[in-house]
């Protein structure tokens, strides 16, 4: 099937279904209202397609995605995304449902396929897939710290379990710049191809597993997923993050970074 919806584009090649973000203009912002809500609802739609059995998460363009939007807002995809408060989000979630409770929930295997520019709520994205692929000119790292916020989506967890306490205090207080060939050897990414093969390579990933007993597979991820618990604090980090929204050194923080120019800071080789 192909869709486009408004900021993210769909396909299936056989049991593989593909998420593409579709904003390359703007490097792919994970924007809560707008392009995660399509994700969200491109991940349901895919979980009940029996036919579907991995999906794959990509980025057009000449990033997977650069993060937040720190520019001009389009409309929600839902209205009530713009009229609720921080303390009714927290409450109820986004009208559009929680996309990260999506993904760490969802029951089919899920791949990731980066190029380019994987940086803050992007880099959390694909942290919640199960196996990722990183073309060469990948670039990972946490971004929150630049826009006065913490991780807010399980990148704290992930990363202090995957590459330990004092790594993860330099990638998040930091925002240190990873190259793939960092993240391969920290074990971050499962491999590196050419960055016109990621795709292909994500999704003949995804055609070996969905050759795979099914309920096999999914209850593999279950236990590897119950066991990394990356959503274990994902309410106190939502907690946080809507209350760093509401200080004025976080708005400050992030009014001199929509400031800057769109393209995030070439990796400085630290």
């Amino acid at each position: 099937m192909d869709e486009a919806v408004e900021t993210v584009v769909t396909s299936s090649r056989g049991a593989v279904g593909i998420i593409e973000l579709n904003d390359p203009a703007r490097l792919n912002p994970t924007d809560a209202r707008t392009t995660l809500a399509e994700v969200n609802e491109a991940l349901l739609s895919f979980g009940r397609d029996r036919v579907t059995r991995a999906v794959v998460i990509s980025g057009r363009g000449r990033a997977f995605s650069a993060g937040a939007n720190l520019g001009e807002k389009r409309p929600a995809r839902y209205p009530q995304d713009d009229q609720d408060t921080e303390a009714m989000r927290l409450a109820y979630g986004y009208a559009y449902g929680q996309v990260w409770e999506t993904l760490h929930n969802f029951r089919k295997p899920l791949i990731g396929a980066v190029n380019g520019y994987c940086l803050g709520g992007g880099w959390e994205l694909a942290q919640s897939c199960d196996l990722l692929v990183a073309g060469e000119s990948a670039i990972f790292g946490s971004f929150e710290m630049r826009v006065g916020q913490a991780p807010f989506a399980g990148g704290a967890v992930y990363l202090t379990r995957t590459v330990g306490k004092h790594r993860a205090m330099d990638m998040i207080l930091n925002s240190r710049r990873i190259p793939a060939s960092e993240a391969l050897t920290l074990g971050l990414v499962n491999e590196i191809v050419p960055d016109a093969k990621s795709l292909d390579r994500a999704v003949e990933i995804g055609q070996e597993l969905a050759a795979k007993p099914p309920v096999a597979v999914a209850f593999a991820r279950h236990l590897v997923r119950k066991a990394l618990a990356v959503s274990e604090f994902y309410d106190l980090e939502r907690s946080y993050g809507y209350y760093l929204q509401t200080m004025e050194d976080s708005a400050l923080a992030r009014e001199a970074a929509a400031h800057r120019t769109q393209e995030p800071p070439p990796y400085s080789g630290r």
